[in-house]
């Protein structure tokens, strides 16, 4: 069989770059015996990255083109007008089409949420099997994407999402459905990437404020809106509590912001925390890759993150965690391991209750064990293998 695979890595984001190494590592040893094909919005990052040629995807030829759902119907339609006739010629019937990990199915990225559509319908238009793995779904607030999600989704031949909210999410659009709940596939980095010797830090990855998104949203978090929300009355508050957790841990320990992404907007939130870097014991780490990011996490004494993918390495890893959530998957994955009680909406949080937990879990350091969700994970992929062999 021939495997091509699609994620939402090369996009800056390099949590997202810890999902792809995840899903190269499973299916070099799940299909060892299979071609496996990759696509990636930038196919350079992505050889840079993961020493690995990829194609083009979707959403790297039609971003330009993309300006509401209508576009679905319009470029499914007519589709050799936009160059996607070598992007088609790679499927066939013995192909199995797997979309990797990430958040893609919301209507608050709709160039995204149309071209993941259509990659699921070009697979299974050329008779190929197609999985959906490692995914959350949502927001999608409109009935036009509730029905289109329903009618490209009916077309899958397995689903795993990696959140109990996109699950309920998925039943409710379609309650004929199978849908499958299995857990991030980063939570098994730790399994290819070895550890790090542990130091005395505390890792930190804050996120410039974003209003919290719940999966039942119903409308759209515009760029604009987004910008005004961070001079919002609550959105100054989030500064301020930030900071004053950054003020009050380095006091008394080193502290590290490990930035898992390359946005500005997230570095000069740190800036700001940092006091233009001028804050005794708090060192700026720019992550470039999947690797660096895991020695960096896996060194912490534990992890403080607005961010979920710094959250998930880390616990992989055995490093207690705090989220200052910003969506609800952040939330589900707190759930999964345990760890709810140590998880905060950015919405409504105060620093003194974190610096709380954060001397909680150092009076009584514990690793956390994220052997169980582990083994989800490789059980997904036992039952893949097993349906396509």
């Amino acid at each position: 069989m021939k495997y091509i695979i699609s994620g939402g890595w090369s996009y800056g984001n390099i949590g997202d770059e810890v999902i792809a190494k995840s899903t190269i590592e499973l299916f070099s040893k799940f299909f060892k015996n299979d071609t496996i094909m990759y696509t990636s919005y930038k196919t350079s990052d992505f050889l840079k990255i993961h020493n690995i040629e990829a194609y083009p995807s979707i959403h790297s030829y039609l971003e330009k083109n993309i300006r509401s759902l209508d576009d679905f119907e319009l470029i499914k339609n007519n589709m050799l007008d936009y160059n996607l006739k070598e992007y088609i010629s790679m499927f066939d019937a013995n192909t199995v089409f797997v979309m990797s990990g990430g958040g893609y199915f919301s209507e608050n990225w709709i160039t995204q949420f149309v071209s993941r559509l259509l990659e699921i319908y070009i697979a299974h238009m050329k008779g190929a099997k197609v999985v959906i793995i490692g995914q959350s779904i949502g927001p999608v607030f409109s009935t036009k994407g509730r029905l289109l999600l329903k009618e490209i989704l009916d077309l899958c031949d397995y689903i795993s999402v990696r959140d109990s909210s996109s699950q309920n999410l998925l039943k409710n659009i379609n309650p004929s459905s199978i849908i499958k709940l299995n857990p991030d596939l980063a939570v098994t980095i730790s399994d290819y990437i070895i550890a790090s010797e542990p130091h005395d830090f505390i890792n930190v990855m804050p996120a410039a404020y974003t209003s919290y998104r719940y999966i039942n949203s119903k409308k759209k978090n515009k760029i604009l809106e987004k910008i005004k929300k961070r001079f919002s009355i609550v959105g100054l508050k989030y500064k301020k509590e930030w900071k004053k957790i950054i003020t009050e841990l380095s006091n008394n320990n080193r502290i590290r912001f490990v930035m898992s992404v390359k946005w500005n907007w997230d570095l000069k939130f740190v800036n700001y925390l940092t006091n233009n870097n001028k804050l005794h014991n708090c060192e700026i780490i720019k992550c470039e890759s999947a690797e660096q990011m895991c020695k960096y996490l896996s060194e912490g004494k534990l992890v403080i993150s607005t961010k979920m993918h710094p959250i998930i390495v880390s616990v992989s890893y055995g490093v207690p965690a705090i989220a200052i959530s910003y969506d609800y998957k952040v939330d589900d994955f707190m759930n999964t391991i345990k760890l709810d009680d140590f998880c905060f909406k950015n919405d409504n949080f105060n620093h003194k209750i974190v610096i709380e937990k954060v001397n909680q879990i150092q009076k009584d350091i514990k690793k956390i064990d994220c052997i169980e969700q582990k083994k989800q994970v490789y059980s997904m992929m036992e039952e893949i293998k097993e349906l396509f062999k």
